[in-house]
């Protein structure tokens, strides 16, 4: 990913089609959504106590996680 090296702007990253000679609305509010969801990549997985829950999963056991409220 070319985002993973710090680079930010991608020339062909808003709806162009054939190396540019076409554009498409479509194709905008596709490349937009892949846009989001390497930016939200990027942005990483926050581990820690809180968002492990180890405390509810050890106090209610495997079986019965979902029905906490916390982790809902």
């Amino acid at each position: 990913m070319a985002a993973m090296t710090g680079i930010n702007f991608i020339y062909d990253a808003s709806g162009s089609l054939e190396s540019t000679l076409t554009a498409s609305y479509e194709q905008a509010v596709i490349d937009n959504e892949i846009c989001g969801m390497v930016n939200r990549a990027l942005c990483g997985v926050e581990v820690n106590d809180n968002t492990l829950a180890l405390d509810i999963i050890n106090e209610v056991g495997s079986g019965g996680i979902t029905s906490q409220e916390s982790i809902l």
